[in-house]
């Protein structure tokens, strides 16, 4: 797995499934065994925490989170030009500009934006476990080609993340 700056909280996570992962490899068996099961599906939910906050952000932002807009644009505006991740209302994450977004949701402000009851902050977890985007945020359920598609139009210009979709 590529280790990107927007995803470093994930490096423990990541190691821990890479770990597992080698040593359920090592077994003769052609077959999958329930901790090369389990060793996937850590990594998948991973990987999901890892995209998730993005994710939310956008949907969010999709559906006019006018408070959540103007503090993205306000940190946005922050950044050198080729840094920026947010275009409008899109969020477009690259290698380079990943690193601002993660910024900005940790510490500028946007992991706090409540929707549901909760701040935006706490949906990752939610959302890396139950496989999907809560309707709380993205005014609809988002999952299987729904939450594919997000994930594409997210990350369009990181061929790294792109290629690796964990969504249903």
């Amino acid at each position: 797995m590529r280790t990107q700056p927007w995803s470093l909280i994930l490096v423990p996570a990541a190691v821990a499934a890479l770990l597992a992962g080698a040593a359920a490899c090592s077994s003769a068996s052609p077959q999958p065994t329930p901790s090369q099961s389990a060793s996937q599906a850590h990594q998948e939910n991973s990987e999901r925490f890892g995209q998730a906050p993005a994710m939310l952000a956008q949907c969010a932002l999709s559906h006019g989170a006018k408070a959540l807009l103007r503090s993205a644009e306000q940190y946005n505006r922050s950044l050198p030009s080729g840094q920026r991740w947010l275009q409008g209302t899109t969020i477009a994450l690259t290698f380079a500009n990943g690193g601002g977004f993660t910024d900005w949701f940790e510490n500028g402000g946007g992991a706090g934006f409540v929707f549901g009851g909760r701040p935006l902050g706490e949906w990752p977890e939610w959302a890396a476990n139950h496989d999907q985007l809560p309707a709380q945020v993205c005014g609809t359920t988002l999952s299987g080609a729904a939450a594919r598609q997000l994930h594409n139009q997210v990350f369009a210009h990181d061929p790294g993340t792109l290629k690796v979709n964990p969504w249903g």
